[in-house]
């Protein structure tokens, strides 16, 4: 039998011992040093940015607190003169970002219509906190369906008159019973 075969020479070695090759070396080979780098330019720049958009917010939240302020004192207005709706309407205006809300026949009547399942309910809920609707109407109108009509309850002079459907939403027409 032949020597095994080799890809390359082999170093000689002492009769009866056995050529064994290096170890490999450990690890992925050594990194070269690095070079610092100027953080403190980045840093200024997030620092920065951040001011900037601070001082952007604090603009806007003045500027939208001052519509908040006169908003709260014509409801404060509506309440004393004995119009609660025409006040609730006021005071969620701001909050109705998908436009649902709608006042009626001189302050007498709101409007809630949401237009689909999917529809801003924060108009509708913000109208029914300020109104202090008895949690057995918000039940009701909570397990309301499609099949079930209209739905009517009654509060404190307060008429509340409601239909769901998910392809139009909930239509709500809230009335004040004596006119107010």
């Amino acid at each position: 039998m032949g020597a095994p075969w080799a890809t390359g020479p082999q170093p000689q070695q002492p009769w009866g011992q056995q050529w064994v090759p290096p170890p490999a070396p450990a690890g992925p080979p050594p990194r070269p040093p690095r070079r610092p780098q100027n953080s403190a330019g980045l840093t200024g720049g997030v620092v920065a940015l951040l001011l900037v958009a601070a001082a952007g917010g604090f603009v806007v939240g003045r500027v939208t607190a001052g519509d908040d302020r006169q908003s709260a004192e014509r409801s404060a207005i509506a309440v004393a003169a004995g119009r609660p709706l025409e006040a609730a309407y006021r005071a969620c205006t701001a909050r109705d970002d998908g436009n649902t809300l709608s006042l009626r026949d001189g302050g007498t009547t709101i409007v809630i219509e949401t237009r689909s399942e999917y529809g801003d309910p924060a108009g509708l809920h913000c109208v029914l906190g300020e109104l202090d609707t008895p949690h057995a109407i918000t039940a009701q109108m909570d397990r309301t369906t499609a099949m079930m009509g209209v739905q009517e309850a009654e509060d404190d002079g307060i008429v509340y008159s409601l239909t769901y459907h998910p392809d139009n939403g909930v239509d709500m027409v809230i009335t004040s019973a004596g006119g107010n």
